[in-house]
């Protein structure tokens, strides 16, 4: 039996086109509806699932910050906190007055030229140091006492940049009041008063491995007679 193939090659090909389109929309239209269900589940997740957290994470704020407020004093344990972490910083900032004993002892004068203090003020907020005392050698004593705290330096080194320096105790003296008296037994004395601003590396923290230096030569005075030799070689050093 003879077959005739009586549908030509054009109208094969243009089947099998119109197949491939047909499968074609079909995969789109599966995809389509795929997508959309995707989108469906993550609208659902994040106005649904999603909303359902914020409100329940909501709440837990609103419960927790309800017990905080219900704690006794925590305002002042909150306070009490933060003063405890600035406690380094302020501690930094506290002058280290113990140092003016080292600064005493290095100035006072002895022997003949001996005086006594009978008030010391230090003023930290001025940066300054107010000395009154009395003499039984006058103004000889007086002048020696003053020009050694002039000749005195204060070495260190910066904690900071741990460089070396040395700076003066001070630059400059202001006289206060000046008197002569009697003492119980009719002795002669010279009361006196004067002031004067101090370095502030003096009494700063970061100034580490303080010492405080005398005149090493008698020429803190005009002669080496105004001043005796033993205050010379008075230095002392070191925190207390």
């Amino acid at each position: 039996m003879i077959q005739v193939n009586l549908i030509p090659n054009v109208k094969q090909e243009f089947i099998k086109a119109q197949r491939m389109r047909n499968l074609v929309i079909s995969i789109s239209i599966v995809v389509s509806i795929a997508s959309v269900a995707v989108v469906v589940v993550m609208g659902m997740y994040v106005f649904g699932v999603q909303g359902f957290r914020n409100s329940q994470a909501d709440k837990n704020i609103t419960k927790g910050v309800n017990e905080l407020k219900a704690v006794p004093d925590l305002d002042k344990a909150l306070t009490v906190r933060n003063q405890l972490q600035n406690i380094d910083s302020i501690y930094d900032k506290t002058p280290l007055s113990a140092r003016m004993f080292d600064v005493l002892a290095t100035v006072t004068p002895s022997d003949e030229n001996k005086v006594s203090l009978t008030k010391f003020d230090l003023d930290i907020v001025d940066g300054s140091i107010l000395i009154e005392g009395k003499t039984y050698n006058g103004y000889k004593a007086l002048d020696a006492f003053k020009k050694t705290i002039l000749a005195t330096k204060f070495s260190f080194t910066d904690r900071n940049s741990k460089q070396n320096d040395e700076v003066p105790l001070t630059d400059e003296i202001v006289d206060g009041n000046r008197s002569f008296g009697e003492d119980e037994s009719g002795q002669k004395v010279l009361s006196f008063s004067f002031s004067f601003k101090y370095a502030p590396e003096l009494l700063s923290r970061s100034s580490v491995e303080p010492k405080i230096i005398g005149p090493k030569k008698t020429n803190a005075t005009d002669s080496a007679l105004e001043i005796p030799k033993s205050i010379f070689e008075v230095s002392s050093g070191g925190d207390k």
